[in-house]
C-alpha cells in the first residue's frame, strides 16, 4: 500500500506508514501547506488526512494522534514497532525515526474510542537523516538507513546504523493515562520519590497550532489565540504512586490542546538523571 500526500506545494511527499501488531495502520507526514507541523496519524476507513490543492476547498481532517513540535522533529520519517523483549522494556512500543537525524519513542493512549499520544526523543543524534528502520529477527536489534538530501543538518550523505539494547535500565516514560484534572505518566523503571515531590522538577507549557493554506503554523497561545506564545500550565502536585514508576500529575486546568510540553528533571531510583521532554497531544480530556 502506498499512501500519498500533497503537503508540499511543488512535489508530492509519500507518507511513511507502518502496520501495528493489532492491524492498525499509522503514518507520518511533514509540515507543509495545511499541515502545521509533523503529525502521526492513525488511519480510519474513509478518513481524510490530506491537503487542499489549488481550486480545492479545505475540509476538516481527522485529528492526528500526535502533533510533533518543530523544535522536536522537523521532518518525521518511518515508524517501526518493537517486536519482542530483546529491546528491553519497550516491547510492543512504537519508534519514530526522523530525517531530522533523531529517533523518538511514541506513546499512544486510547481514550473514548480515539487515540492520542506523544513523543520522547532518544538522547542521541545520527550522522544522517534516518528514514527507514527495521528490527532484525536474528538479533532483535534496530537497524536504520539514512541519507542527506534536501534541507538538512546531517553531517554525512548516508548512514547505516544499529541501535541496540545494552541490558541497562531504560529511564523513559512508556505510558500515559489522561483523566479528569490530570495525567498519570508511567516510566519504564522506578523513580526517586524525593525528586518527583520537588515542584521545581516537573513543568508544563502548552500551545496550539492551526491549519492554514500557508506553510506550517506559528505556536498560538491557548489563553489568547491571537498571540504567538507558549503558555504555562499549572501542575498542582506530582505524586509518585505505589509502583514507584507512575507519576500522578494533578493539573486542574487541563484541556484539549495540540501541544502539551512536559519537562522532567528527575532522578531514577538508582540515581541516574532522568532529564527529558514529553511532547503530547490532547485531543480529549475526560
Amino acid at each position: 500500500m502506498t499512501l500519498r500526500s500533497s503537503s508540499r506545494t511543488h512535489w508530492r511527499v509519500s507518507f511513511f506508514r507502518e502496520i501495528g501488531p493489532s492491524g492498525e495502520i499509522l503514518c507520518t507526514d511533514n509540515q507543509g501547506n495545511w499541515v502545521p507541523e509533523c503529525p502521526i496519524n492513525v488511519i480510519k476507513p474513509g478518513g481524510y488526512y490530506g491537503f487542499a490543492g489549488q481550486g480545492q476547498e479545505p475540509r476538516e481532517r481527522e485529528k492526528p494522534a500526535v502533533w510533533i513540535p518543530m523544535s522536536v522533529d522537523k521532518s518525521a520519517g518511518g515508524l517501526v514497532w518493537v517486536p519482542d523483549d530483546r529491546w528491553g522494556p519497550l516491547r510492543d512500543r512504537l519508534i519514530l525515526n526522523s530525517y531530522d537525524c533523531s529517533m523518538s519513542l511514541v506513546i499512544l493512549e486510547k481514550l473514548q474510542g480515539d487515540v492520542q499520544g506523544g513523543v520522547v526523543r532518544f538522547p542521541f543524534r545520527f550522522p544522517s537523516g534516518m528514514m527507514r528502520g527495521r528490527f532484525n529477527p536474528v538479533d532483535g536489534q534496530l537497524y536504520l538507513a539514512g541519507l542527506r538530501g534536501w534541507s538538512s543538518g546531517a553531517a554525512r550523505d548516508c548512514a547505516f546504523q544499529r541501535v541496540r539494547h545494552t541490558g541497562k535500565p531504560v529511564h523513559l516514560p512508556v505510558g500515559v493515562v489522561t483523566r479528569k484534572g490530570g495525567m498519570d505518566i508511567t516510566f519504564a523503571n522506578p523513580l526517586d520519590p524525593a525528586s518527583v515531590a520537588d515542584p521545581e522538577n516537573i513543568g508544563a507549557v502548552a500551545f496550539n497550532v492551526v491549519r492554514t493554506k500557508g506553510y506550517g503554523s506559528p505556536e498560538f497561545s491557548i489563553d489568547d489565540p491571537k498571540k504567538q506564545r507558549r503558555d504555562p500550565v499549572e501542575i498542582e502536585s506530582a505524586i509518585l504512586k505505589a509502583d514507584a514508576r507512575t507519576i500522578a500529575l494533578e493539573m486542574p486546568h487541563l484541556k484539549p490542546v495540540t501541544n502539551l510540553v512536559l519537562k522532567f528533571n528527575l532522578k531514577a531510583a538508582d540515581g541516574t538523571p532522568v532529564v527529558l521532554e514529553l511532547d503530547y497531544t490532547l485531543n480529549l480530556v475526560p
